[in-house]
């Protein structure tokens, strides 16, 4: 059995010294990792965003190209017109410009996502 005198104490030390590095390195790689798995999630997430976003700006175009066309049509009307019927014709207009604008008939929002995702 070795005396504790005998050993060298530098070598105590290099060897704590390195299983020291040898933690810091696995733990820096793991951060790494962990770090460019988070860069990925939230890289998917702010496309998610900006697909929708650019779907909902497509829609405004759409709705108020609607606005004017409806505006053209004859007015003549047998029964006179209500108030709520004009708000249900807005959500109705409303809905329709978004469902064209992801049915991608434009093709604005996939212009629009596009351009913006190099810059995400």
């Amino acid at each position: 059995m070795a005396d504790l005198s005998t050993i060298d104490p530098r070598f105590l030390y290099n060897q704590i010294n390195s299983i020291n590095l040898k933690n810091k390195i696995k733990n820096a790689s793991q951060t790494k990792n962990s770090f460019k798995i988070n860069y990925k999630k939230q890289r998917e997430a702010k496309l998610k965003q900006l697909k929708e976003v650019s779907y909902q700006f497509e829609s405004i175009f759409i709705n108020m190209m609607l606005k004017e066309m409806r505006k053209n049509l004859n007015k003549f009307r047998l029964i006179p017109e209500n108030p709520a019927e004009n708000i249900f014709q807005d959500m109705l207009y409303q809905e329709y410009a978004l469902k064209l604008a992801k049915s991608e008939q434009l093709g604005f929002a996939k212009i629009i996502y596009e351009n913006l995702s190099k810059y995400i």
